[in-house]
């Protein structure tokens, strides 16, 4: 006999066997298919120590005979009483497949320690080691959301709920988690809902990927998690960001040439020329904090720009893409223009 199995013979008095055998008849000792046996044993196993209230838990096991040779054997076409050893809920029954296998599927909605049970002949049942079950009130998490716009401010909300009143002082922490591939995750922050359950977040991030919202549970709660949400935008960059001349009469024009690029699902490592799209010829005068827009134009079907724009003080000039509803926005390089003239700002 094996260590995951415990056989026990339980006798009872005559009279009771009699009681049983009026109400319930006995199952017989042999069958047309089964080799007659004298004894039995009968595991039982749950695909699960811990679920959600709720949530399905397989109940499975085997029963098998022993000859009075001493030969063991399974036994099929049997009954098999699946029961709360507490009594604290309804018996389950199940019939032995041909290779003596059995299961039910229970929904337990407290913790359950369950035992199987076979009756041999009147008065003579073989019982399965027990098996505990334990039940966790539910955690809700839903109404989950994330934007990623193009200036990588990531948005992540959320309601948490939990299901039951057991422990209302527990912990209610929740993981907002990131993956930059749908396999593995790392958590970002930890959130604690308000006292209406809303969960958000909103922070800076350049790297696009899948988000969800992640509660760990705790010995009361079962854990609980949100869909997957998919916050993709493509890096987009500016290059060869040209301006002449650098020297200039303030008032007068420059030049701005450069080529807007950007990566996309067909050319992940490699950026393309990005055609059709608003950039802006920005500058901050050296003396001065603030940066204005000078002039703007679209890029042409080969992401090239060639932009006028005006001198107003000695300046640091740059060229910026505020992206698009798949891509990021991006800024070139700074180049400074030294103008003659009293400053107009």
């Amino acid at each position: 006999m094996s260590g995951g199995e415990i056989v026990v013979r339980r006798s009872i008095l005559t009279a009771l066997a009699v009681v049983a055998a009026v109400l319930s008849p006995a199952q017989a000792s042999a069958r047309a298919d089964d080799p007659p046996v004298v004894s039995a044993a009968v595991t039982l196993a749950a695909d699960a120590g811990t679920v959600a209230t709720g949530s399905p838990v397989t109940l499975s096991g085997t029963l098998r005979g022993k000859t009075a040779e001493g030969a063991t054997v399974p036994l099929t076409d049997r009954e098999i009483v699946i029961q709360d050893v507490y009594g604290s809920s309804e018996p389950l029954t199940a019939t032995t497949d041909a290779k003596g296998a059995f299961s039910k599927v229970a929904t337990p909605n407290l913790t359950t320690t369950w035992e199987a049970v076979f009756t041999l002949a009147p008065g003579e049942q073989y019982f399965s080691r027990p098996v505990g079950v334990r039940v966790l009130a539910k955690a809700l998490l839903f109404d989950f959301s994330v934007k990623h716009d193009a200036r990588r401010q990531v948005t992540a909300a959320a309601r948490f709920k939990l299901g039951s009143d057991r422990d209302p002082n527990g912990p209610d922490s929740v993981l907002l988690q990131f993956s930059p591939d749908n396999k593995a995750w790392r958590t970002v922050q930890t959130l604690r809902p308000d006292h209406e359950g809303r969960l958000r977040a909103s922070f800076q991030q350049a790297t696009p990927g899948w988000w969800r919202m992640h509660f760990p549970g705790t010995k009361v709660y079962a854990p609980a998690t949100t869909k997957v949400v998919k916050a993709w935008r493509w890096k987009t960059s500016i290059t060869g960001l040209k301006i002449s001349p650098r020297k200039i009469k303030v008032g007068k024009k420059i030049t701005v040439t450069g080529t807007l690029k950007r990566l996309n699902a067909k050319h992940k490592k490699k950026p393309v020329p990005y055609a059709g799209r608003k950039v802006t010829v920005i500058f901050k005068c050296l003396k001065g904090d603030a940066w204005y827009s000078a002039v703007s134009g679209k890029t042409s079907k080969k992401g090239t720009f060639t932009l006028k724009a005006k001198t107003w003080c000695d300046a640091k000039f740059q060229v910026v893409f505020d992206g698009s509803p798949d891509t990021f926005r991006t800024y070139s390089k700074s180049v400074k223009v030294d103008t003659k003239g009293k400053p107009l700002l």
